[in-house]
């Protein structure tokens, strides 16, 4: 499972449809109403696993929860946290662990590079979120 960080309300662009040669080459559509196009945000989203949202989530104070939101009011002292994780290798270390495997369950591990790609990414999401003034929810 995954949890996905996005702002709901953001501006949308029309885009091509990623299935729309396969609609065309089939002759069945992807969805009903489908015209070859779909909407997609402006905005950037980002998507981790649970564990590892998790962990971000933990890191800069939002609540561990499966799905929340985050008010415009409380951007800047979330964007500090995330500012002071990102700048503070010492308050991330702890999520380094090598992979494992346990019966069935795999985990592929963790490394700092990874946990700063998250936080650049969830970072992104804040910016734009401030910048264009729309609240960002997970789910």
């Amino acid at each position: 499972m995954s949890i996905t960080f996005f702002c709901p309300d953001a501006p949308t662009r029309t885009v091509v449809c990623e299935y729309k040669k396969d609609c065309e080459e089939t002759n069945i559509p992807c969805r009903d109403n489908c015209n070859g196009t779909r909407e997609e945000s402006e905005a950037p989203e980002c998507n981790f696993a649970n564990d590892n949202a998790f962990d971000i989530m933990k890191l800069v104070g939002i609540p561990k929860e499966y799905f929340g939101k985050i008010e415009l009011t409380d951007m800047p002292a979330l964007q500090h946290r995330l500012l002071e994780v990102i700048n503070r290798p010492s308050k991330r270390k702890h999520l380094i662990r090598e992979p494992y495997m346990e019966h069935r369950y795999i985990d592929s591990g963790n490394t700092d590079e990874w946990t700063m790609q998250r936080l650049h990414a969830l970072g992104d999401l804040v910016t734009y979120a401030q910048e264009h003034k729309v609240a960002f929810v997970w789910g």
